[in-house]
């Protein structure tokens, strides 16, 4: 195995950020039921890809995770009437963002904190056998660790970005043995996988 300084070159690059970050993303809209403890979610499209309903409580702990994979417009009533009075996340996730809405439950209804809606955005990674390039709008203030795992979890190459922002990057894996690869990208506690294959069929 090459070593991780050798095998793997890292260079930053611009053309792809335009198209990555334009993704079209389904639209969605929170509604709350006058003096009930339930909203409604409204997606204006469901695209092929899964999109992901959870609901979180203040601690962060998973409460309900509804899998939604119907195409087109899509309506549906959650119920939280169950549920003691205080703050609770609603998280939607599709192949491209995880979108925080709060909410809190009072006595006889729930209110949806629309000011404080957030985003994060996933990295979008293309691999094609010998060129892994990454495009990430990274809008947190914490650090992203890149690595590059061969096909029994050993780095062959890792990598700390500092600075948050637009990431454009691509890495020349071209050197690298022949064989199944992860490419890796690790911001707080959530990390994102692409799998990728040097010296066989790209995909």
């Amino acid at each position: 195995m090459k070593n991780l300084t050798t095998a793997v070159f890292a260079t930053a690059f611009t053309f792809l950020s335009i198209a990555a970050f334009a993704v079209d993303t389904p639209d969605f809209v929170i509604k709350n039921e006058e003096g009930q403890k339930s909203f409604v979610l409204h997606l204006d499209r469901v695209l092929t890809e899964k999109v992901q309903v959870r609901i979180l409580d203040a601690e962060q702990h998973l409460l309900l995770s509804d899998a939604i994979r119907e195409k087109g417009p899509f309506a549906k009533k959650y119920n939280l009437s169950n549920l003691p009075a205080g703050r609770y996340t609603v998280e939607i996730e599709d192949n491209y963002t995880i979108k925080y809405q709060p909410v809190e439950i009072l006595d006889s209804s729930l209110v949806i904190d629309a000011d404080h809606l957030t985003a994060i955005y996933k990295p979008f990674v293309v691999a094609n056998g010998k060129l892994v390039d990454l495009t990430f709008l990274q809008l947190e203030d914490a650090k992203t660790e890149i690595e590059i795992l061969d096909d029994a979890g050993f780095p062959v190459y890792n990598e700390t970005i500092e600075d948050s922002g637009s990431i454009t990057k691509r890495y020349d894996v071209s050197k690298l043995q022949a064989g199944n690869y992860v490419f890796q990208v690790a911001v707080k506690d959530r990390v994102y996988y692409r799998n990728f294959t040097v010296g066989g069929p790209t995909f």
